[in-house]
């Protein structure tokens, strides 16, 4: 199953200027983890010498808890 992201560009631009606005994971450098919504959580790399922002995973919220 393929699974395809919508953005609008109020989101994009929203993402852009505040990447770092959801929670920091404890255990890599510049990885960032937070919901989406209420069914969706979404972790997430900022690269800042690239200006870049890499997506790493999307998961529902129903599924078992990551570690």
């Amino acid at each position: 199953m393929a699974l395809s992201l919508v953005w609008t560009k109020r989101a994009v631009r929203g993402f852009d200027a505040y990447p770092e606005f959801l929670q920091k994971t404890g255990r890599h450098k510049n990885v960032y983890r937070g919901p989406m919504n209420k069914l969706t959580v979404i972790t997430y790399r900022v690269k800042p010498r690239k200006q870049q922002i890499e997506i790493i995973n999307v998961r529902g919220t129903r599924q078992k808890p990551l570690k």
